[in-house]
């Protein structure tokens, strides 16, 4: 049923508003609803598939007719109609509901197709209608098949009297229907699947450490017991049994020397389970990994692989992570892993990330809860270290010897092809600015006039670190007066004078 659920929350709002002059007592084509009873006539309805457009947009519907006779007890005798759907496929299941999005299409338990109009009257006791009269469209996008595929459907109408629930009338119509879309009945199978493949995944997080922890054990068994409460009643035996013995599975391969295909694992993942699920599972191998207190590096390396792998956001999974894994458990802290800095990030790029972090962490330290605030101070001294290697890199890098023997000077200029920070060179024609990854990237330019007056640009280690981002300072100056600014710009915009 979870599957269920996840489709109406979807497909729900496609049909908000359906018009309710669709969904109500028929209306004749070219004539009367209905007339006084003369020749014989049976009650029939009669079943199409056609197209009809709501919103500006087209619908595929199935359009329900209905023509004949109807008794009744009395002149204006007030009625209700009613049209359910059902899928009559195979013997062996049984009659299947057909499920349905439109509220006002379902009947008492609110997810199969059971409409029931308003009150009417019939104006005579013995009342015909003696053409077909358009009775309800059902737009098909709107209904949920038990399987996709061939579908034998068969529609029953009915009119009954409003006060009093008797059958007056009722109709049968059979349909063969061709669903394109995956049914209820297959999305619960493969929601089972999907709950076998992560409970594999989790013995393989669990393995990561080439050590079966107990207590990443426990979590595994509460997870099941989670499942076991979620499941259709009746069915939670069922599911401990097909869960343990997807963990038996998992942990004889472990067992056996041998390595779990995460990678297949996820593939059929990402094809059976929507986004969310996806997390879900994710969230369950970041629990099994702060099992025990201690994040190991290569069980944090497994699971950033099963992020990778199950295509999920990078950002919202490194949000998950520092949720449930604090920065206090890792065994190994690395900066640019915790702090989500990627190798293919230019250093303007890192700079950007690291104090968009550190404004985020920044915003923690004062946090009611001394989890979070503890945990923002070692976040916070990690950027400090990220930002200085950062730095530390980039004078390295400006400081190798040019031509002329003179060393390069890093500026806080950017070089426009790569991103990297410009530093000032010379050569036979005097000062330019090259990029500091020469030989790398051979940008060069003319000196800007801001920086012809000094060649002063290197970063002052002891100038203490920026308010707003925690990055380095830089002394500049300017028509005789020096200053500080964070080394950061122009991403960040802080200056303050020199004391000197």
């Amino acid at each position: 049923m979870e599957f269920v659920c996840f489709i109406f929350a979807i497909a729900g709002f496609a049909f908000f508003g359906w018009l309710l002059s669709r969904l109500n007592a028929p209306a004749g084509k070219g004539g009367s609803q209905s007339s006084r009873a003369s020749a014989g006539q049976s009650f029939q309805a009669w079943v199409s598939v056609g197209t009809e457009r709501f919103d500006g947009r087209s619908f595929k519907v199935f359009s329900v007719s209905i023509r004949g006779r109807v008794r009744a007890p009395c002149g204006n005798y007030p009625i209700r109609y009613r049209c359910s759907v059902s899928d009559v496929t195979s013997a062996e299941d049984g009659p299947l509901p057909v499920l349905c999005v439109i509220p006002e299409l379902q009947g008492s338990d609110g997810v199969s197709l059971a409409y029931v109009s308003d009150i009417t009257t019939l104006p005579y006791a013995e009342s015909v209608m003696e053409r077909w009269v358009d009775f309800l469209s059902i737009p098909i996008e709107a209904l949920v098949f038990a399987k996709r595929g061939k579908r034998d459907l068969q529609f029953r109408v009915q009119v009954a009297g409003a006060k009093i629930a008797t059958v007056l009338v009722e109709a049968k119509f059979n349909l063969s229907y061709e669903n394109p879309e995956i049914g209820y009945i297959d999305g619960q199978e493969a929601e089972k699947r999907v709950e076998e493949l992560a409970a594999k995944l989790a013995v393989g997080v669990s393995a990561a450490d080439s050590a079966l922890d107990k207590s990443e054990g426990q979590v595994v068994r509460a997870w099941i017991r989670d499942r076991m409460a979620s499941a259709p009643p009746g069915k939670e035996e069922e599911t401990k049994n097909r869960l343990n013995r997807a963990v038996r599975e998992a942990l004889g391969t472990v067992k056996a020397g041998k390595t779990i295909n995460s990678a297949a694992i996820c593939e059929k993942i990402v094809d059976l389970a929507p986004l969310g699920r996806r997390y879900e599972i994710l969230e369950l191998c970041l629990r099994v990994v702060s099992a025990d207190g201690t994040a190991r590096e290569r069980e944090m390396n497994v699971v950033a692989n099963l992020a990778e792998l199950l295509d999920v956001d990078r950002d919202r999974f490194r949000a998950m992570s520092e949720k449930a894994v604090p920065v206090g458990m890792y065994e190994v802290q690395d900066e640019e892993q915790l702090l989500g800095i990627d190798s293919n990030m230019t250093r303007q790029e890192a700079r950007a990330h690291l104090r968009k972090e550190y404004r985020k962490w920044n915003s923690r330290v004062t946090h009611s809860d001394p989890a979070v605030r503890e945990q923002a101070d070692q976040m916070i001294e990690l950027i400090s270290k990220a930002r200085a290697r950062l730095e530390s890199s980039e004078r390295n890098e400006s400081e190798h010897t040019v031509a002329s023997g003179r060393r390069a000077v890093l500026t806080d200029h950017i070089c426009p092809q790569c991103g990297n920070a410009l530093v000032i060179r010379s050569g036979r024609n005097g000062r330019f600015l090259g990029c500091s990854t020469y030989p790398k990237c051979r940008y060069t330019e003319d000196m800007p006039s801001d920086l012809l007056a000094t060649q002063n640009c290197a970063i002052v280690e002891d100038a203490g670190t920026c308010p707003e981002c925690g990055a380095g300072l830089v002394k500049r100056w300017s028509r005789g007066r020096s200053f500080y600014r964070c080394s950061t710009f122009p991403d960040c915009h802080y200056i303050r004078p020199a004391e000197d």
